[in-house]
């Protein structure tokens, strides 16, 4: 063991016994120049003096060897570039250094976005959490879109629909649309409707079948010739002008009253859970694979009557366990399938009570009956006794004491 860590040392600083006697022998044949190698001597392969000495592999140093030192000449020192990572006074860079919360200006009212970031000069930051808030920002803002466009292709048209060509009171013609329009369409209307019917009024009949009216506009000449009364005329157009003035008032103040009215804000009424609560209590029961007859209709009724009671409108932490839900909407809690679940469990064990309590009553009227004593047998009842034809009328009948003796005797097997 000891020659072995010899040699290795011996080997270990340059002087292997083997390798100088072989050194020593091609000096001595004058093959080999001292301090040159194979340089001269015709070798095909002429290598550096310096790659001549074995070099030290960098990944493995060799046994006993001394570490090389820095580059700054200390032993051990870390790479000045990593320095910040091993240092612990030094943390990692944080990625969310240098942002701000985004805000947005719109109409003098700052607006900001949960898990959206400004990055300054460069853009915006989204989180992963915030990615479903922002896309439905988005679609959000489609949808506004398309009603936009859709409310005014509808406006375009009910301006082109509402337009509206009269004569003003100054004489000349004006054209009017929109909600003017409509008001002046409105108001000649009922105008031209009054006195239609003013002048239709005229060839109405009586009960009789006359037309005293129709007859009242006709004049006789002295000639004899019968033509048109101008008074009659006359009267008849003032009737046609109040009937115009009176259903332009009336139109007036009809229009005047619903532009009232539609300025004002709805009322806000409750939401009516009567019409969608029927309907909504069969999708639940569907939705839990509830049988139909788990539920007799008065439990249907009254879950209709609770349904409303759950409606509520959805919070951030509804949209986080299902991201289709949309915050601020309203959303039936999942608290309702909770109680229609009870309610079949409910109903299921009723039933199984009331046929258990059945089927013991059977059994208990069973076992009564079995208990109750044999009762003799009710003994038929005979037929009444044949009148005996020599007995007279009013003469009381002798008792057969020989009859009854005789078929009991019989009965018993005993002969006479």
């Amino acid at each position: 063991m000891a020659q072995t860590d010899v040699a290795r040392a011996e080997r270990s600083d340059g002087h292997d016994p083997a390798l100088t006697s072989a050194l020593s022998e091609m000096e001595a044949e004058g093959s080999l120049q001292p301090n040159n190698g194979f340089e001269g001597n015709g070798d095909p392969i002429a290598t550096d003096p310096a790659s001549a000495q074995p070099q030290a592999s960098a990944s493995a140093p060799s046994p006993g060897a001394a570490p090389a030192p820095a580059a700054d000449g200390a032993a051990g020192t870390p790479d000045p570039t990593n320095s910040q990572a091993a240092d612990p006074a030094h943390p990692a860079d944080d990625p969310y250094a240098g942002t701000e919360p985004f805000v947005h200006e719109f109409q003098g009212t700052a607006l900001s976005v949960d898990g959206v970031l400004r990055v300054p000069g460069e853009g915006l930051l989204i989180e992963e959490d915030a990615v479903p808030n922002f896309t439905r920002l988005l679609e959000d803002r489609h949808t506004l879109d398309r009603l936009t466009r859709d409310y005014q292709q509808q406006q375009q048209t009910t301006e082109r629909l509402s337009t509206w060509e009269r004569t003003g009171a100054n004489g000349q013609p004006e054209r009017l649309n929109g909600v003017d329009g409509i008001a002046a369409m409105r108001i000649d209307s009922a105008k031209t409707r009054a006195a239609l019917t003013t002048l239709l009024s005229v060839f109405e009949p009586d009960a009789q079948g006359n037309f005293p009216r129709l007859l009242s506009l006709l004049a006789t000449r002295p000639d004899g010739r019968i033509t048109l009364d101008p008074q009659a005329l006359d009267v008849l157009k003032e009737r046609g002008d109040a009937a115009e003035m009176r259903a332009e008032v009336a139109e007036t103040n009809w229009l005047r009253t619903a532009y009232q009215q539609a300025q004002q804000p709805p009322t806000p009424t409750g939401p009516n859970f009567g019409a969608v609560a029927p309907q909504f209590v069969e999708q639940t029961v569907q939705k839990l694979g509830i049988t139909p007859d788990a539920l007799t209709p008065d439990d249907r009724a009254l879950l209709a009557r609770q349904f409303g009671r759950y409606v509520r409108l959805a919070t951030e932490a509804d949209r986080r366990i299902d991201p289709r839900i949309r915050v601020g909407l309203p959303m039936v809690d999942p608290e309702f399938e909770v109680l229609v679940k009870d309610r079949a469990s409910l109903r299921s064990s009723a039933k199984a009570q009331a046929q258990a309590a059945e089927q013991a009553g059977k059994h208990n009227a069973g076992m009564d009956r079995a208990r109750q004593p044999a009762r003799p047998a009710t003994p038929a009842a005979r037929p009444p006794a044949a009148k005996d034809p020599k007995a007279k009328d009013g003469e009381r009948r002798r008792a057969d004491w020989d009859g009854p003796l005789s078929e009991a005797l019989a009965e018993m097997g005993i002969a006479r």
